[in-house]
């Protein structure tokens, strides 16, 4: 194993180590909130039973009070000091019970506002820190790969459609462990079409094994589901599932609810904020992209899923070497995605 596979190995295992950091943070924040409301429960309980003895304190001293009155009308006298002494005790006792739930009650909305910044910093920064390290290591693993085979194959060493060229003929002489990177470098090109051609925006998201490839919203829709696929023959072919084919409103469903569950390996705070909007907004109102990208010829079509089920190309063929240059000018994003459009994919009610 050379040096640039062990520092790309490196970076997986930060990047694997992410999610089980946010979890673990999450779960002592959880763990706190335990042990404050277990400490009030004690120090109301504490309350109760000093308030008890304050009042049974008090009625002995007014009953030593009575018999002492009594005895004064006989000549005699009744010492109530200890009665008295004992009262005190007992009001400084709930004195300090009081002082200190005063005390737990402040450090504990001090606590809250600090954890709770401490989670939106996670639910935000977490997200960006595994998308980067996504990214850079498809890019350490393309070059690795058309490294390997600059020579056999003659990839240039700029543009998308080069880099997917190499992985492509690299996995062709290695079907192991390169053969994972077409679909990676596919997910790349596609988000970058998506974002470039269409000016659609990613969405935070722990992008999981298994699942969503992206997510991204535009003016109009707050969220849309994106599929790539790499197919040599430029045609479109969708995965089918348990809960039916990658796209469709039953499998938007299912991976949802496995984004916000937490003892699913793909939950993560982004991912169950992104699987309770799908189920807030219901699956079939949720918008599904699907791009296609052929290495053959260099060009992507992105394709979208009707009201009906079918899918229907977005315009015509991208080349993938238009990706990077500067846009064009005027708007970039199709009437399919503008707020209002007939026949666009949100739903009038």
């Amino acid at each position: 194993m050379t040096r640039a596979d062990v520092e790309v190995e490196a970076l997986k295992a930060l990047r694997g180590a992410l999610p089980d950091f946010a979890r673990r943070q999450y779960e002592a924040m959880e763990m706190a909130e335990q042990e404050i409301a277990r400490t009030q429960q004690l120090l109301e309980e504490a309350e109760a039973r000093a308030r008890l003895r304050v009042e049974e304190a008090r009625a002995a001293l007014e009953a030593c009070f009575f018999q002492a009155m009594l005895a004064a009308q006989q000549g005699e006298s009744v010492d109530c000091s200890y009665y008295e002494y004992a009262l005190r005790q007992a009001e400084e006792h709930l004195t300090r019970i009081l002082e200190w739930q005063n005390r737990v009650r402040q450090e504990a909305e001090a606590f809250r506002a600090v954890a709770q910044a401490y989670q939106d910093a996670l639910a935000s920064l977490l997200p960006q820190a595994t998308g980067y390290l996504d990214r850079r290591i498809t890019a350490l693993e393309a070059y690795l790969a058309t490294r390997l085979q600059a020579t056999a194959v003659g990839v240039a060493a700029a543009g998308a459609l080069a880099l997917m060229g190499g992985v492509i003929a690299a996995i062709r002489r290695n079907r192991g462990e390169l053969a994972r990177l077409k679909g990676a470098l596919g997910e790349e090109i596609a988000a970058q079409v998506l974002s470039e051609k269409f000016g659609l925006q990613p969405l935070p998201f722990d992008q999981p094994k298994h699942g969503f490839d992206r997510v991204f919203t535009a003016p109009g829709m707050p969220l849309i589901v994106a599929e790539s696929k790499v197919r040599t023959a430029g045609d479109l072919a969708l995965g089918q599932t348990r809960a039916g084919e990658q796209g469709s409103p039953e499998w938007i469903e299912a991976e949802a609810a496995q984004m916000a569950d937490r003892s699913s390996a793909q939950w993560s705070p982004a991912n169950e904020r992104i699987g309770r909007m799908v189920q807030e907004l219901g699956p079939e109102n949720v918008p599904a992209i699907t791009v296609v990208i052929n290495p053959e010829t260099g060009q992507s079509q992105a394709y979208i899923r009707s009201d009906a089920g079918a899918w229907q190309s977005l315009g015509s063929a991208i080349s993938l070497d238009s990706l990077g240059q500067a846009p064009s000018p005027g708007p970039v994003t199709p009437p399919e995605f503008k707020e209002g459009a007939p026949g666009g994919p949100e739903r009038a009610g």
